[in-house]
């Protein structure tokens, strides 16, 4: 999968490094809220951020960074026994995700419609803390808080729409794809939906 996405990459680059000459590249940054949808869950709680520059008047190149989190309590009292059993668990989730790659940008009557296709890093972590019968455990909140890194492969489209001179404001749904097979776990699909402004750095 990596060989082909580099291969789509680089033909885009191909095409753009034999179009005609330009200008100074232009350059924008856009920052927002992020929702995920990430292994059947809504992760509501989310943000994003990117900069681009031109490499000629549709093509540009993208980095783009997010970070999505997660809290969930459980609190339970159980009577096992003769003395009774109480758990109290908190658990943080958080994705951040680092990518870049290709943007092709088209103009439709004042908006600026745009599709692209970014590869890099998601960091994956959790933190826990487990207290039972007013006790807190280190091993077990130990052995639920780990972080991995892992591939992953975003294809998104969205659009720029003109509010001022050097300001818009964006609306875009990427998919993200991360590498996590192995022989008990397959791959994670998510959904990202963002909303943001965008600034004009430097133009044309």
């Amino acid at each position: 999968m990596c060989r082909h996405v580099a291969f789509s990459i680089g033909m885009l680059l191909l095409v753009a490094g034999s179009a005609a000459g330009q200008d100074e590249p232009a350059v924008d940054v856009s920052g927002g809220y992020a929702l995920f949808r990430f292994a059947g869950d809504t992760m509501p709680l989310g943000w994003y951020g990117d900069g681009s520059m031109d490499v000629t008047r549709r093509l540009a190149i993208v980095v783009d960074v997010s970070g999505t989190y997660r809290t969930e309590t459980l609190d339970t009292t159980e009577p096992p026994g003769a003395a009774p059993f109480r758990l109290h668990s908190v658990l943080r989730a958080r994705l951040h995700g680092l990518v870049t790659g290709p943007r092709v940008t088209a103009k439709w009557r004042r908006v600026r419609p745009f599709g692209q296709l970014l590869v890099g890093t998601v960091r994956i972590s959790s933190a826990a803390s487990i207290t039972i019968n007013g006790n807190f455990s280190r091993e077990l909140s130990a052995a639920l808080s780990r972080a991995v890194f892992r591939f992953a492969i975003q294809p998104g489209a969205g659009v720029d729409i003109p509010i001022r001179d050097r300001v818009g404001a964006r609306v875009a749904v990427d998919y993200r794809r991360i590498a996590l097979a192995s022989e008990d776990v397959n791959d994670v699909n998510e959904l990202r939906v963002v909303a943001g402004i965008v600034l004009v750095v430097r133009r044309r």
